[in-house]
C-alpha cells in the first residue's frame, strides 16, 4: 500500500510541471506579430501564437509625437492567429507602433519607420502644368490693369508715381 501512495505521488508531481508548460502554450509568450500593407489609409497587424478565441486589443501610437491614433479590438482563431486592418489616415506619421495587449496584459508591439525621403501618399492629380497658359493670364491681368488706370482713374488705388 506504501509503495502505491508513492507511486501515486510521484504520478502528481510529474503532472505539475506538465501542466504549467500546457499554461503558458498559448499565453503569448511564443507569440509573434507583424505589420503588413503599410500605407495612407492604414496598416494591416497579423499575430500567430495565442490561445484560440482569445480577446486581441491593438493600440496604434505615433511615436513621433506620443499620439494614439487608433484603438480595435479582435478574437483570434480557432488556431490562436488573428489579422486586422487597422483603417486610419498615416499621412504625415513618419514612425508608428502597434500595441498588442489581452486580458492578462501587453504581448508584444510591432514597429514601423518611414524615412523621410520615402513617397508615402500620392498626390491628387489635377492636371498638367501650362506654363505658356499662366504666363499669358498674368499678362492679361496686368494688361487690363493698365488701361483701367489710364481710362477709368484707378489713381486712388494705384497712385502714380512722379
Amino acid at each position: 500500500m506504501r509503495g502505491l501512495r508513492v507511486l501515486l505521488a510521484a504520478v502528481v508531481l510529474a503532472m505539475i510541471p506538465a501542466a504549467a508548460l500546457a499554461q503558458q502554450a498559448g499565453s503569448g509568450r511564443d507569440a509573434q506579430f507583424a505589420m503588413r500593407d503599410f500605407d495612407c489609409s492604414g496598416m494591416t497587424v497579423v499575430g500567430r501564437g495565442l490561445r484560440p478565441r482569445q480577446g486581441v486589443r491593438l493600440t496604434l501610437v505615433d511615436r513621433g509625437s506620443g499620439r494614439v491614433l487608433l484603438r480595435r479590438s479582435t478574437r483570434t482563431n480557432p488556431a490562436g492567429r488573428f489579422a486586422l486592418r487597422l483603417k486610419t489616415s498615416t499621412k504625415g506619421v513618419m514612425s508608428a507602433r502597434v500595441l498588442i495587449s489581452t486580458s492578462k496584459g501587453r504581448v508584444g508591439w510591432v514597429d514601423h519607420t518611414t524615412t523621410k525621403a520615402a513617397a508615402m501618399c500620392k498626390l491628387p492629380f489635377t492636371g498638367p502644368f501650362r506654363p505658356s497658359l499662366a504666363l499669358a493670364s498674368s499678362l492679361l491681368i496686368a494688361g487690363g490693369l493698365l488701361v483701367l488706370r489710364r481710362t477709368r482713374g484707378l489713381n486712388a488705388w494705384w497712385p502714380a508715381t512722379a
